[in-house]
């Protein structure tokens, strides 16, 4: 009876290496690489989304993450470079995919201002650069969260170089 079991385990790991061993290196590397895309949706669009948090077991964007891979993504960011490519350019994708669908969830304003953050201590011409989109994006779509004021009082503290960033984290 022991020479069926063997013979589909060596079946299935010859597939797997025909298909590892085919796969057009494009499509593993197409994986890597994310266009990161901070523009704002705008305040009417939150008027045709649904009026509900998104479920915690939803995935959003490319990479399928969930709302609790974004927050670890955001969190756990090393501050390493390029800054668009990994887990912190899989979670502004799926931020966008999120806000897309779920306009009115209250935890995306935190998350955004979360990734503002993260982008504000990489200290980099460029990550200046995604901090303020990422605020833009914060301000334009969600104006009256609580993380958009405290995150237009970094911005401009910063701009100023005067700032010490207070360990503030807003809840929804």
């Amino acid at each position: 009876m022991a020479a069926p079991h063997r013979s589909r385990v060596a079946f299935l790991c010859v597939t797997l290496l025909v298909s590892l061993w085919t796969a057009p290196p494009t499509a593993l590397a197409d994986q890597k690489s994310v266009a990161l895309d901070f523009t704002p949706f705008g305040s009417s669009h939150a008027d045709k989304g649904v009026a509900r948090p998104a479920p915690a077991d939803a995935t959003f964007g490319r990479s399928h993450m969930t709302i609790m891979g974004v927050d670890n993504a955001i969190r756990h960011f090393a501050g390493y470079l390029p800054l668009d490519e990994g887990p912190i350019a899989y979670a502004v994708d799926a931020l966008r995919d999120w806000e897309g669908k779920y306009p009115n969830d209250p935890w995306i304003p935190r998350d955004l201002f979360m990734l503002q953050r993260v982008y504000e201590r990489v200290h980099t011409a460029q990550s200046w650069t995604y901090a303020k989109r990422v605020g833009d994006w914060l301000h334009t779509d969600f104006p009256s969260a609580q993380a958009t004021a405290v995150s237009g009082m970094e911005l401009a503290c910063i701009e100023r170089g005067r700032c010490w960033q207070p360990p503030f984290i807003p809840h929804p």
